[in-house]
């Protein structure tokens, strides 16, 4: 799930004394949302919120150790990408744009995770709830 939910709600089931169980029978089919590769807005205030969310809850579940480790080895493959996708791509489509955007973007937001206090996170993740919900 994008802004991590389903480790939210695992934490909150476990929290009130229930067991958690796999079904392997089961499955889940998740279709691609397309606004996000026409929406760059859309797309970038998604992918800040839900790493800035795994950031958090990185820092709460496992110390202050794991989301720095985490922000900077993400960091440095989004940052390969990036620049493989810029030098070796020749055509430039929309996809092209796209994934060079979210590479970007990535890099961008895992260095800014790296010293953003709850009170931002508060402030990032209010501001996500009026865009997707206008």
């Amino acid at each position: 799930f994008l802004f991590w939910e389903e480790f939210i709600l695992a934490k909150k089931i476990k929290a009130n004394g229930f067991k958690l169980a796999y079904c392997e029978k089961y499955q889940f089919t998740h279709f691609e949302s397309t606004s996000f590769k026409t929406n760059y807005q859309k797309l970038y205030v998604a992918r800040q919120l839900s790493l800035v969310y795994e950031n958090r809850i990185r820092k709460e579940s496992f110390g202050i150790v794991n989301p720095i480790i985490n922000n900077l080895i993400s960091f440095f493959e989004n940052f390969v990408f990036y620049l493989w996708l810029f030098l070796k791509n020749k055509k430039r489509d929309e996809l092209y744009q796209t994934q060079l955007l979210e590479y970007k973007i990535a890099c961008k937001i895992l260095v800014f995770n790296l010293y953003t206090p709850k009170s931002k996170f508060e402030k990032i993740n209010n501001e996500a709830k009026l865009f997707f919900n206008n």
